[in-house]
């Protein structure tokens, strides 16, 4: 619809007073808002001097229902346009013309007041209309303006508080939505945010081809460099950081059969520079398809890397490709596979479609979201004799129906126990379980769970942390974070579906043998990454969603 030109959004504080009438050059434009990602529809915008101009209605119709809304009315008799904060806009969202040509206007000789409160800020009057700057109203009315190359819009952000930043970076929108947290498998996680020791952080993201890696300091989240690498081969597989470095696993298909490179784990120094690499060629892992349906973590250790992940193996006599785990064992020091990678290994799982891992001391422990051989979450102690494995959760249903009712996202392990957190159906109301269906399940309502299970006596117990099962509500699939030694967090968003648009957050704090360590805290517009897990620095929570190429949001929460 018409053509979009680039804006030049700059922000200028004007101390002029608006009862001054000039007469400038003005520019007609049409350009695409969005409000929170959501795309709204294009309206009209002048060109004054180089900045551009938005009509008051216009913008204050589009963040209607956010945390910026306002109100405009026009006191005609005094000649005052009054905006009131916080109050849903009452007016009509009628679509303005726009001039293409060059037209004269005036600056606008109405007060404005905000609140009640008079405001000097440079206006115009277009059409019997007042344009301002986008930025200036930003800065009143509490939201951030992000201009989309890519997509050739404006991005209004609200609801930014203390808990939200707006920091520098962005790419794809990695968000968790009713739709994941039901998912039958996961998805590779394209973005970690770390801790480097110094009073720093970085984010590293992929989008398409590209990896980039930005650095923050830590005490105002300012931007302090970024580096792009591009991808070497086109499946992003994982990414962790070492005690000497950074690894970074990325793969290609191999449908064929040819015996090709399907993975090849990158050893980085800590400027993310290439040190050394491993290959591994199809035929070695049984892998036509690497890292397929999961989502693929990796643990270093000492001079050893673990690289936990998923598959679709070589066909088999039955004539198809089946779906399972892959576990990589890498010796960091020489770059070489030092486990047998073939068609069954022993912590053979499949459908695998979830995977994590993390180190007890000097072994690894895994864990998979199996829905066949087992269909359960699995946990292997893979570095003692015979990765011994225990059924965390067992899942009813029919054997290697995709459809299990649970999303598995976190698994953390305490001086005591090992913890994993999911979401979960009530299996009581499912009749069948197909690939794509849970037959007798009228809603999807999920609670979130906490399993955990003694090291020594391998005793289970289930803590429930909510109660939405009748209540028309869906836990998302939820975080698992370390704060302290024996302190852990779990996230989730609250997704109601009598209230759809509602954003809301909840959180609690459990020891290792799942004792509850306060009361659960509901916080409104926090989301939750699909994939970022959070990162702790001095006891606070953060992670990250981007928004757009452009736009970035930084998430916290203080836990005292």
């Amino acid at each position: 619809m018409k053509r979009c030109i680039k804006l030049l959004l700059t922000m200028v504080c004007s101390i002029v007073c608006t009862t001054t009438v000039f007469a400038e050059n003005a520019v007609g434009d049409y350009v695409q808002l969005c409000v929170n990602g959501q795309q709204e529809d294009y309206v009209a915008v002048y060109n004054i001097n180089g900045n551009n101009y938005f009509r008051l209605r216009d913008v204050a119709s589009k963040v209607k229902g956010t945390t910026a809304q306002f109100d405009v009315s026009w006191n005609a008799q005094e000649r005052k346009i009054e905006i009131t904060s916080g109050k849903a806009y009452t007016g009509a969202a009628e679509v303005n013309g726009a001039y293409y040509e060059t037209i004269f206007v005036q600056s606008s000789n109405a007060a404005i007041l905000v609140d009640g409160v008079p405001q000097n800020l440079n206006a115009y009057t277009i059409q019997g209309n007042t344009y301002f700057k986008l930025r200036d109203l930003a800065e009143l009315l509490g939201f951030s303006v992000v201009w989309n190359g890519a997509e050739n819009t404006i991005d209004l952000i609200t609801g930014m508080t203390e808990n939200k930043m707006l920091i520098e970076g962005g790419g794809e929108k990695r968000v968790v939505t009713p739709q994941s947290s039901k998912a039958n498998y996961a998805k590779t996680s394209k973005s970690y945010l770390f801790d480097n020791g110094d009073g720093t952080c970085s984010i590293l993201d992929v989008n398409g081809d590209t990896i980039q890696i930005d650095t923050y300091q830590m005490q105002d989240f300012q931007k302090i460099s970024g580096k792009t690498i591009a991808m070497p081969l086109p499946l992003f597989g994982g990414f962790c950081k070492g005690e000497d470095g950074y690894y970074i696993a990325v793969g290609q298909s191999d449908q064929e059969q040819v015996n090709k490179e399907v993975i090849r784990i990158i050893k980085y120094d800590t400027d993310f520079q290439e040190v050394d690499h491993v290959s591994i060629n199809s035929a070695d892992c049984f892998t036509t398809i690497p890292f397929d349906a999961g989502s693929g973590k990796m643990a270093a250790q000492g001079d050893k890397l673990i690289f936990h992940t998923s598959r679709e193996r070589y066909l088999t006599e039955d004539g198809l490709n089946h779906q399972s785990q892959l576990t990589i064992v890498v010796n960091t020091d020489t770059m070489t596979v030092e486990n047998d990678m073939g068609r069954f290994q022993p912590n053979h799982v499949s459908h695998s479609f979830n995977q994590f891992v993390a180190y007890d001391g000097s072994y690894p422990v895994l864990v998979d979201h199996g829905d066949a051989y087992p269909r359960s979450i699995v946990l292997h102690e893979y570095g003692k004799s015979g990765s011994p494995s225990y059924d965390l959760v067992e899942i009813p249903g029919e054997i290697g129906a995709n459809a299990t009712g649970i999303t598995l996202g976190g698994f953390a392990i305490s001086d005591s126990s090992y913890m994993v957190a999911y979401n979960t159906i009530d299996h009581q109301k499912v009749t069948q379980y197909k690939n794509n269906e849970m037959v007798g399940l009228d809603t999807d309502e999920r609670n979130v769970v906490v399993t955990i299970q003694d090291k020594n006596t391998h005793n289970i117990q289930d803590v429930t942390l909510t109660d939405f099962i009748g209540h028309q509500k869906l836990a998302s699939t939820p975080k698992l974070v370390q704060i302290q030694e024996d302190c852990f967090a779990v996230l989730w968003n609250v997704f109601d579906y009598q209230n759809p648009a509602q954003s809301t957050l909840q959180y609690v704090l459990i020891d290792g043998s799942g004792n509850l360590l306060g009361q659960t805290v509901t916080m409104q517009d926090m989301e939750l990454s699909y994939d970022c897990q959070p990162m702790v620095y001095e006891d606070t929570i953060y992670w990250y969603i981007n928004q757009n190429e452009n736009s970035r949001i930084l998430y916290q929460i203080e836990i005292s």
